[in-house]
């Protein structure tokens, strides 16, 4: 292994203990493992070992299989953990420490799109700004990529990476503010999903909401990662079946998944209650917790979904 390799196995362990408190600019590490999580649960075993067999084949720089934990546990916990680690990879790969990696893996743009919303007169009632053009190519990105995942043509080489931004962007059209921009009279532009909205103490709208699952599920001091994540998923799995979602599960065109988000965004997330430098209040906590479990159990099923058509079916029942 070069010596840069090494300094990356070395930093991503150091990430692993540090990252549960880190700011994202996603769902953060938490919320992005969860809904891996989820879908590992939903997935069959063709599913997973062919997602397993994928992330092993992943190319040397991308610092991608070593997310795999060395550790003395059965080879198949290893892979779900792996498989898990693998839907934060993108995220990782934005450390501009590593600037030949960042370079070729870092897509900034693929990890949301702007729908722009307004609320004007006084009634404040939101209303869609369809003469800006949406930004962002989490939409394109995500179709495009699970496509090329499910062609086994294509080098294990490259849909290893294809998984691991499938995995990602399947959370990311899921948050509501990675699909919206709200237009002021200040901003114009838009607030860069919720980005611009300051909270205090250095954190923002988007930031809260990429947090949410690990600032209101406890973690005991010496509690693993792993433990962690299984703990918060079977929580949210339990209180959000497949069942409670009837028909929407079925929905598979990506495009309605980001309009999901932005009509979430618009209807609720900006609530009037909201003050610039002021921490949230504890109903608008309550309300954001809500939103954010039922959208990352929709998106772990989604995704599980998604996988079992390009990587394989689901008639074998899934790991439950």
């Amino acid at each position: 292994m070069s010596r840069s390799s090494k300094l990356s196995v070395s930093f991503l362990s150091l990430l692993a203990l540090l990252l549960a408190a880190a700011p994202s600019t996603a769902w953060d590490r938490t919320g992005h493992l969860v809904v891996a999580r989820i879908a590992w649960e939903e997935m069959s075993p063709t599913a997973r070992s062919a997602a397993a067999d994928l992330l092993a084949a992943a190319p040397e720089d991308a610092d991608l299989r070593q997310l795999l934990p060395v550790d003395s546990r059965p080879l198949a916990l290893r892979q779900a953990e792996h498989f898990q680690n693998a839907a934060y990879w993108p995220d990782i790969v934005r450390d501009l420490d590593f600037p030949e990696r960042h370079q070729k893996y870092h897509h900034g743009d693929w990890h949301w799109i702007n729908h722009f919303f307004e609320s004007r007169g006084p009634e404040r009632a939101p209303y869609e700004r369809t003469d800006l053009e949406p930004a962002g190519r989490i939409i394109e990105r995500l179709a495009t990529l699970a496509r090329r995942l499910g062609e086994p043509d294509r080098p294990a080489v490259e849909r290893a990476v294809y998984l691991a931004w499938v995995l990602h962007l399947a959370g990311d059209i899921h948050q509501p503010l990675h699909a919206t921009a709200r237009v002021t009279e200040t901003e114009p532009r838009g607030d860069r999903g919720g980005n611009l909205f300051e909270l205090g103490r250095r954190s923002n709208l988007h930031a809260y909401w990429d947090g949410i699952l690990r600032a209101t599920n406890f973690r005991w001091i010496f509690q693993g990662d792993d433990s962690y994540v299984r703990r918060i998923a079977e929580s949210i799995a339990r209180e959000h079946p497949p069942t409670a979602f009837g028909e929407r599960l079925a929905e598979r065109d990506v495009a309605s998944w980001a309009r999901e988000s932005f009509e979430i965004a618009m209807a609720s997330v900006y609530a009037p209650e909201l003050e610039r430098y002021r921490k949230p209040p504890r109903d608008y906590e309550r309300r954001a917790t809500s939103v954010a479990r039922e959208r990352v159990a929709l998106a772990g099923y989604r995704l599980a979904a998604l996988l079992a058509e390009q990587l394989g079916s689901a008639d074998s029942g899934g790991g439950r």
